[in-house]
């Protein structure tokens, strides 16, 4: 075989097509096209094992593609009196040695706003490597309809603000089910009937209600000193932490619903797991606190307890069944 040389004039432009009326799927292809000649500058003709390497650099940089149209691949490139043309993207792609993983030119191009090619004819690597420059409308790839990309909500996790309404006249879908969509009719219903061609926010007084409750039948956090009305309800497991003052206007009420039960308050001092309780003895029918005073029908303190009483003690009417006992004597 005879010894190459470099390589004269090398062409390298993207494929361009007529437009439709209908918008197709561009081809992950670029035309490459070149000379090849002998040491002594004739043409060559026959075929020959080429593979293209595309460079995040001019020098060194990332690999980031291979591209090879060999015999090994069922793809030689044909040269014909030294003409050769190559569809980059359509021969045996490899995903190169640098970051991420590339196996077609659409997501190379995608990533990278520079882009350079090694070509390697017959094992020997021509140098220097090649630029891939844009074709003059591909300069406006990143606008639509003289927009910029940035104008355009995309599919990505990424959260977007765009400007302006959002008109959805068809719903928004939510998810893969109908029961994740929002059409124009559940519009008209978060916004009192009220016109539903475009999602926006409409009046304060449309929305004065959830759910059919208006705002009154909520807990609020405001300031001011107001209140909601009716029945607020929890789950038997549920819990209510207060961090600060709890205020009740009216009645407390505890188990009111039933069924009978003993009904605790706790009371904790700081850093003790256990609190001290004053709680309704369901069983025995009186209040008991647990530091052992009981009040019943009788008032029993146990033993080494005792009832201080910063005032007076008063017993009934002084009848004769009014008397304290220690032990067994009876003081009238």
């Amino acid at each position: 075989m005879a010894t190459r040389r470099a390589r004269t004039t090398l062409f390298l432009f993207l494929l361009l097509s007529a437009p439709s009326l209908q918008a197709a799927e561009p081809p992950a292809l670029v035309n490459y096209q070149g000379v090849l000649r002998d040491a002594e500058g004739l043409p060559i003709s026959g075929t020959e094992d080429m593979s293209f390497t595309f460079f995040s650099a001019a020098v060194s940089g990332e690999e980031i593609l291979i591209d090879r149209h060999t015999a090994a691949t069922g793809a030689p490139v044909t040269v014909d009196d030294g003409l050769f043309r190559v569809a980059l993207g359509g021969g045996a792609l490899a995903d190169g040695s640098g970051p991420g993983v590339y196996t077609d030119l659409a997501a190379a191009f995608r990533d990278f706003g520079e882009l350079w090619l090694a070509v390697e004819i017959a094992g020997e690597t021509l140098s220097p490597r090649i630029q891939i420059l844009s074709a003059g409308y591909a300069l406006n790839a990143d606008h639509l309809d003289g927009r910029n990309a940035d104008f355009f909500l995309d599919t990505s996790g990424s959260p977007q603000e765009k400007t302006g309404q959002i008109i959805a006249s068809g719903g928004i879908d939510f998810g893969g089910g109908p029961s994740d969509d929002l059409t124009a009719a559940d519009v008209k219903m978060l916004t009192s009937g009220a016109n539903a061609d475009a999602l926006h926010v409409h009046g304060p007084a449309d929305a004065t209600t959830l759910d059919g409750l208006d705002s009154p039948a909520f807990l609020r956090s405001n300031a001011s000193d107001s209140y909601s009305s009716g029945t607020l309800t929890f789950g038997s497991s549920t819990t209510l932490r207060a961090r600060g003052t709890l205020s009740a206007d009216g009645e407390l009420y505890l188990n009111q619903d039933g069924p009978d039960g003993s009904q605790y308050l706790y009371f904790f001092e700081n850093g003790k797991s256990e609190g001290e309780y004053l709680r309704w003895n369901d069983g025995l029918g009186r209040f008991d606190v647990s530091d052992d005073l009981s009040i019943g029908g009788d008032v029993t303190v146990s033993s080494g307890g005792s009832i201080s009483l910063d005032g007076e003690l008063e017993l009934g009417a002084a009848t004769t069944d009014d008397r304290i006992v220690f032990d067994a004597a009876e003081w009238l």
